[in-house]
């Protein structure tokens, strides 16, 4: 990730969100590719 300036916390923030959700959202995945590998 690109380095953030202390004046700009915003970004800093906004990207840290974005990649909380990004991980949420692959682990959703895998755990639908895991429910329907059991059925």
């Amino acid at each position: 990730m690109s380095s953030v300036s202390s004046s700009d916390p915003l970004m800093y923030y906004f990207n840290t969100f974005r990649v909380s959700v990004t991980l949420s959202e692959l682990q959703l995945r895998m755990y639908r590719c895991m429910n329907s590998e059991d059925q």
